[in-house]
């Protein structure tokens, strides 16, 4: 017979999970949209993002096309009423940027409009920018994952892409990234749900450079449970267990009910043998499907706390053992998760557009 505090963890845990679908219809439905972005659009608070002054160039707009609920691509376009005709560095600049696509894997539960302003930091070197943005809900949906898998695929079907840039931020998007890597290898499960495996080798095969963002950690009970815990509260996993070294290991804004809940709602994910199998296999993916020629470039924080230094620094070892000579990983100091942009902008722009790295 199970006791009472379980019970209502038990409880609470459901409320999570109606929490959850409730945000993610809040996101609006699935169609398409256009509209014209800048420096406005990049802004925003929410889970390990904040805003910032985009470091696009004035003369430049855009335009963001809305293809999915979590999917948008956004294309940079030169504003040529704000460029004279003989202006030829500009026309110079123009020819440098590169035809290949940038993926976006965003972070767990992010919203698409607080991960444009990485979208916007590639905008003077590509012009086209993907960012896929799976809802938290997708976590408990398998049939959702899928889904937004397949719409994300199918624009390889609908164009001509050269290449693939990939940036994955924490787990989430690592995850994400990592299944359609699973689903493009011949370890695959016919039994599996059905991603298009056709284009998804197609992407694989198009992929020129990673750039892992605050990833990759072993997904415990906990990890989870802190990353729904900043989805729900709308802040930094930092700010709500930030008690942990200085009070003695309290929780700042979790409640002990909460908490409870969250780590039920943990703990029973990871209970589920098809979701247990599907982490594996996409981890398993990235150890030995990424094409060991395609740079790596691996971005984190040694106060992260939802990603230890130790275990993405493994994880780099691990890549070099494979044979890849071109992993680079920097460490930066006292950033919260998935805020490397933010914090230290420059620096973090220099390291995504260094071709010698």
């Amino acid at each position: 017979r199970l006791d009472d505090s379980y019970m209502h963890a038990a409880v609470s845990s459901r409320l999570v999970s109606l929490a959850l679908l409730k945000k993610y219809k809040a996101r609006g439905g699935v169609g398409a949209e256009r509209g014209v972005v800048g420096s406005a659009h990049a802004g925003g608070g929410s889970v390990g993002a904040s805003s910032f002054t985009s470091p696009s160039s004035p003369s430049r707009g855009g335009v963001r096309e809305r293809k999915t609920n979590a999917i948008d691509v956004f294309r940079f376009v030169q504003n040529h009423r704000r460029r004279r005709a003989d202006d030829e560095e500009a026309e110079d600049d123009e020819k440098k940027r590169s035809k290949d696509v940038v993926v976006i894997f965003a972070w767990f539960g992010s919203e698409k409009k607080h991960v444009a302003k990485y979208a916007h930091m590639y905008e003077d070197k590509h012009e086209e920018v993907i960012v896929v943005a799976p809802p938290a809900l997708a976590s408990l949906s398998p049939k959702l994952t899928t889904q937004i898998a397949n719409d994300f695929l199918r624009i390889f079907r609908e164009k001509d892409v050269e290449g693939v840039h990939v940036h994955s931020f924490s787990n989430g998007g690592f995850l994400f990234a990592g299944n359609l890597l699973h689903h493009a290898s011949d370890k695959r499960d016919d039994k599996e749900c059905k991603i298009n495996v056709e284009l998804a080798k197609k992407w694989k095969t198009k992929i020129k450079s990673v750039t892992l963002d605050c990833a990759p950690a072993r997904l415990n009970a906990n990890v989870i449970s802190r990353a729904f815990a900043s989805v729900l509260l709308g802040s930094r996993v930092e700010d709500i267990y930030d008690n942990d070294a200085k009070e003695g290991g309290g929780e700042s804004r979790m409640g002990e009910l909460a908490k409870s809940a969250l780590d039920v709602l943990a703990e029973t994910l990871l209970s589920d043998e098809n979701l247990q199998r599907k982490i594996n296999n996409a981890y398993a993916a990235w150890e030995t499907e990424l094409d060991t020629n395609v740079p790596l470039k691996m971005l984190f924080s040694e106060s992260d706390k939802l990603v230890p230094v130790n275990e993405v620094q493994e994880f780099a070892q691990r890549q070099r053992a494979r044979g890849n000579a071109r992993v680079f990983t920097k460490c930066f100091k006292n950033v919260p998760h998935c805020e490397i942009g933010r914090w230290h902008q420059d620096e973090y722009m220099k390291v995504l557009f260094d071709e010698k790295i």
